[in-house]
């Protein structure tokens, strides 16, 4: 019996870990996303910070034009583009049952913070031209 509670104990530690562990891609880069889909999208993020995250910013990148955006020796890295994004705004219900609308719109700029390794872990800034409010 012991054995058994140690064992589901790890496992639950092994999940836990896991949901900390969601990078920037994770967390706001996707190749295919629906407006609707914010529930669901969300749900991951708010379990890694148990609490409803009020407003995410997902960009849709089916090329892959973010994987580079680290790429100098700067803190910052501010690149201009040009990709549809879908905010997830929350919110109705309390955690874990967070509710999102949507805002769907057009993204020119981003200002990502870069870790030293040359990847992104923190949305800085979003320059956006907003489309439409679901």
């Amino acid at each position: 019996m012991k054995t058994q509670i140690v064992a589901v104990l790890l496992l639950a530690l092994s999940a836990t870990e896991m949901s900390g562990a969601l990078d920037f891609f994770q967390k706001h880069v996707v190749n295919k996303m629906k407006p609707g889909d914010c529930n669901g999208k969300m749900r991951a993020i708010n379990t890694d910070i148990r609490r409803c995250k009020m407003i995410n910013t997902f960009f849709l990148d089916p090329q892959r034009t973010l994987d580079q955006i680290c790429t100098s020796a700067k803190n910052q890295q501010t690149v201009n583009i040009n990709l549809r994004y879908i905010d997830c705004r929350c919110c109705q219900g309390n955690y874990p049952d967070c509710t999102y609308n949507h805002a769907v719109g057009q993204a020119t700029e981003v200002t990502v913070s870069c870790n030293e390794k040359h990847k992104p872990y923190h949305l800085v800034k979003v320059v956006k031209v907003e489309e439409n409010n679901g």
